[in-house]
């Protein structure tokens, strides 16, 4: 199976399952090949290059570089980076939950004090 038909197969399956777009694809090259070739396709960069799904890439130590790592919105050295970003991006996203039921919760309340204002005054 060529990757752009993984690919597609898992966001078809994704799609079934999940009602959003996943937060992020990662694209990692396993072990040493010393024939990157299948990476650096026309298509499979325009595959990319389509999602608006941030994609990003691990494929190889920095003397590796191919096309997906141009096109990809980032691109690290190896896959414990990638694991790393990921693990990084969940921890900023969470420090920003409790501003955001804040925000959240005081903009409810201000609608609902407006509205109790509101009554009292109406009758």
């Amino acid at each position: 199976m060529s990757i752009i038909d993984a690919l597609g197969k898992s966001l078809r399956q994704w799609a079934l399952n999940f009602d959003t777009a996943p937060d992020l694809i990662s694209i990692i090259r396993r072990g040493v090949v010393n024939d990157l070739v299948y990476l650096n396709g026309y298509n499979l960069a325009a595959l990319f290059c389509k999602r608006s799904v941030p994609i990003w890439a691990s494929i190889g130590h920095e003397k590796d570089r191919t096309i997906l790592d141009e096109v990809a919105h980032r691109s690290f050295d190896t896959p414990s980076k990638v694991i790393g970003g990921i693990r990084n991006l969940i921890v900023e996203r969470t420090q920003e939950v409790p501003g955001m039921l804040y925000r959240r919760l005081s903009f409810y309340l201000s609608i609902k004090s407006r509205r109790i204002k509101v009554k009292i005054i109406d009758t």
